[in-house]
């Protein structure tokens, strides 16, 4: 074989080894991990396949103006130079910057043919013969060299070496960037991820694809109670076996980049959050669904109190207007109507039966009493009439009216009764009892059609805050349920927010006052319950009543009954009334059963009789010019101890009602009433 076929051979050889080194480097590169230990290999297989004696990187500091010495490979024999080459001055070796900046190289055969002496020195210092440099360039900056040096012989440096050593610094530099930018990236999420940590609302990182959570924050573990990450979101977070159909990843897929904020009530951990989606890139490369919450409960909590709030103030503006009307009719509208049931009795008294005229004054004593009627629903509605609360059984209530109510509703409709096991007391006026179940069930019976049902039921329910926050108008605390359902047409969602509005009613003209609901609704809230409506167009109806539990064993086991008949024994009565038509109604029939009568129109002319005569009883008005009936029952009793009292009006006074409820020790009738009821009244507070 020729010296030329040798040659031949060793440069194809070179060339070879040349090629698997690139290779080697640049597979290296692509499944970087580690770049400090890639530098170091890299450094070892360039000095080994090349036969250099060392093999370096410096990287340049711009901060502190100086290069280091960060990776070194050194042939056996050859004194490594790392330690002593850290922090050099970049002013010592600026020729060397300038030459590598603007010729993309520096190789000599002999050190001693460079030029600039401060390089010269150091580079005999590490006993440097021969040397190749070429720089590592990272974003259009010079990072750093990489070096070859020749220590035991002076070295040519050919063109395939210059070309080798040129390829191989791009394929670190690049690696070296993309590495840097990879860290950089991983080092801005883990801190972003610690700053989620730290928040003390649910965060967390799911696969887009897989449902997979990456991350989640301390506070989203405490909350779950488990390490959720690797767990399906939807699983872990909604307790569902398939992907939520809410899912906010296709429409994050349109947005991106841009957020995503909703609103959602999740009823896994019964807590209402704010959420803001969005996409990120992971360090794989894969774009991931972050979700920050924010917890909201207790701000939608206060949302809806506040609604609420709203909604009895302008209840409580209606009420007070009804309230005012009431308080400006009951008074003298009752006086008249006193005076027509009165006028009436008398006539019927005085008249025989089958004279032609007695259907007639009937008829005007019915249309007055239903009058009355309607005053006492809008007192009822404004939370002005007399009550006398009781402690009583609910269940022995409702099954004391049952009769009634059946006769009220009608053979062709079932009416059920179904009571609660146990129920506990409550403390209200009896009255009131059978005011919301006749309103109820007369609603539910102009609801349902022939064979129709109505259910009335009652049971104990207790409510805590995390039940009233999800439930507009629920109060917390225990309460006694009566519910009222029937079968009937059902109600649509508009028509149940107007319901216990005065005066709204659904029904054809003439066939309803619009006040049932509203009463119902005044009796409640004067008893601090509430009340709540369930239906559906079609589907019936169920108005449920929760009134509060009252601890006590008196209870009243039958409802009110009327007070019977009692011998009249006689007395002086006072009367003082400032309309005079009942003043003179009430004296005309006071002094027929027996009674002697002393009318005053004015309380002035009431003190000067009492003064005068020696009187058994007063019967006053309440609301009168000069002075109230309690101020002159007091000025009277001062003079005349020992005197009984009983109060009248139209309409309910604070001066005898404090907060709506009767006070002890005083006799009080709400006007109209019968002649035959003041005649019993009296007898009873005489004969006391």
């Amino acid at each position: 074989m020729t010296d030329e076929n040798i040659q031949l051979i060793q440069e194809l050889e070179k060339r070879i080894a040349y090629e698997r080194l690139v290779a080697q480097i640049s597979a290296m590169a692509v499944n970087l991990t580690d770049i400090s230990a890639f530098q170091n290999i890299c450094m070892q297989l360039i000095g080994e396949t090349t036969g250099i004696d060392r093999a370096y990187i410096f990287k340049y500091c711009y901060a502190s103006n100086t290069v280091s010495n960060t990776h070194e490979w050194c042939a056996p024999g050859i004194e490594p130079q790392i330690d002593s080459m850290q922090k050099i001055d970049q002013t010592e070796i600026a020729w060397w910057n300038d030459s590598l900046r603007k010729d993309c190289i520096i190789h000599f055969h002999d050190i001693e043919q460079i030029a600039d002496h401060k390089v010269k020195t150091l580079l005999r210092q590490q006993n440097i013969l021969s040397i190749l440099a070429v720089p590592l360039i990272i974003k259009d900056e010079l990072y750093g060299f990489m070096g070859f040096d020749s220590c035991k012989n002076h070295r040519l440096w050919p063109d395939e070496d210059i070309d080798l050593l040129k390829m191989v610094s791009r394929i670190i530099s690049d690696a070296i960037a993309h590495f840097t930018v990879k860290t950089e990236l991983i080092a801005s999420q883990q801190q972003m991820l610690s700053i989620f940590d730290s928040i003390t609302d649910p965060v967390y990182v799911a696969d887009t694809e897989t449902y997979e959570i990456l991350f989640a924050n301390k506070h989203m573990k405490q909350m779950f109670q488990q390490e959720t990450v690797g767990e399906k979101c939807y699983k872990t977070i909604q307790n569902l076996d398939s992907p939520c159909p809410f899912c906010t990843n296709r429409i994050l897929a349109e947005r991106d980049p841009e957020p995503y904020r909703w609103e959602f009530f999740n009823q896994n951990v019964g807590r209402h959050y704010s959420i803001c989606d969005r996409l990120i890139e992971w360090p794989d490369g894969r774009k991931v669904r972050l979700e920050l919450t924010t917890d909201i409960t207790e701000h939608k909590k206060a949302e809806k109190r506040q609604k609420i709030l709203l909604e009895e103030l302008a209840q409580s503006r209606k009420i007070e207007s009804i309230g005012r009307l009431a308080g400006g009719i009951a008074h003298d509208f009752n006086n008249m109507l006193g005076v027509i049931i009165g006028h009436c009795e008398l006539i019927l008294h005085k008249s025989a039966a089958d004279t032609p005229l007695v259907n007639h004054i009937k008829e005007i004593r019915k249309a007055a009493s239903k009058s009355a009627d309607l005053t006492r629903q809008l007192l009822a509605f404004a939370r002005k009439q007399t009550i006398d609360p009781k402690i009583l059984d609910i269940n022995l209530a409702v099954a004391n009216l049952l009769r009634m109510l059946r006769r009220l509703i009608g053979e062709d409709i079932d009416l059920v009764w179904q009571p609660g096991d146990d129920i506990w007391q409550i403390k209200m006026d009896p009255v009131q009892v059978d005011q919301i179940l006749t309103n109820l069930c007369l609603n539910a019976r102009d609801a349902v059609t022939e064979n129709g049902r109505i259910t009335i039921e009652t049971e104990n329910v207790k409510f805590d805050e995390t039940r009233c926050s999800t439930r507009n108008g629920f109060l917390p605390g225990n309460f006694v349920m009566l519910a009222v359902s029937d079968n009937g047409r059902g109600m649509s969602p508009d028509v149940i927010d107007k319901i216990f509005e005065p005066f709204f009613t659904t029904k054809e003209l003439g066939q309803g006052t619009g006040l049932g609901l509203a009463t119902t609704y005044g009796i409640v809230k004067q008893n601090n319950g509430f009340i709540n409506v369930y239906s559906e167009p079609g589907r019936g109806t169920t108005f449920k009543v929760y009134l509060p539990r009252q601890h006590s064993k008196d209870a009243v086991s039958e409802s009110p009954t009327d007070v019977s008949d009692e011998k009249v024994t006689g007395g002086t009565i006072l009367v003082v009334e400032d309309e005079k038509s009942l003043l003179d109604l009430n004296t005309v029939y006071l002094e027929s059963i027996g009674y002697r009568v002393l009318p005053a129109t004015s309380p002035a002319e009431a003190l000067k009789i009492a003064a005068a005569n020696d009187i058994d009883l007063l019967l006053t008005d309440v609301v009168m010019p000069e002075m109230n009936g309690r101020v002159l029952f007091e000025k009277i009793a001062a003079i005349k101890p020992g005197v009984k009292v009983l109060f009248v009006s139209g309409y309910t006074s604070n001066v005898i009602i404090h907060q709506g409820i009767l006070e002890k020790d005083y006799a009080y009738m709400q006007k109209p009433f019968s002649l035959k009821a003041l005649e019993i009244r009296l007898s009873e507070i005489l004969n006391r």
